[in-house]
């Protein structure tokens, strides 16, 4: 399979202006947070899975897989690539997704954490 190289671009805080406006998502990998923002079909995903095999201690996980995990233990101490938030729906066992993320994130506690959605949501 054919891998197309993304390039992503940081927009908040805004970085020196020296700095290349697009750069590979390892460029971001000192970041504690990373959230990526783009339209279906973009490469998120893809994006995603090649990154958690590139920095250590990472794992790739699908949000609502996350959402129904009761044993929490192998998610700890890792950096967590989370994907698929706009395919949640927007209440996980009569909780907002969002509250319900932020719990078990909470739980969790991540060395670091990246986050994908659609830009729509």
């Amino acid at each position: 399979m054919t891998v197309i190289p993304r390039l992503f671009r940081q927009t908040f805080p805004k970085r020196d202006k020296h700095i290349s406006e697009n750069n590979s998502l390892e460029f971001f990998f000192d970041q504690p947070v990373i959230i990526v923002l783009g339209a279906p079909g973009m490469g998120k995903t893809t994006a995603f899975r090649q990154a958690s095999q590139t920095e250590s201690d990472a794992l790739f996980v699908r949000i609502g897989e996350l959402l129904a995990a009761t044993n929490l233990d192998a998610y700890k101490n890792k950096i967590l690539y989370l994907d698929g938030l706009d395919e949640q729906r927007s209440k996980s066992k009569g909780k907002g997704v969002m509250d319900a993320l932020v719990s078990k994130v909470r739980q969790i506690n991540p060395s670091k954490i990246r986050i994908s959605c659609r830009t729509a949501e």
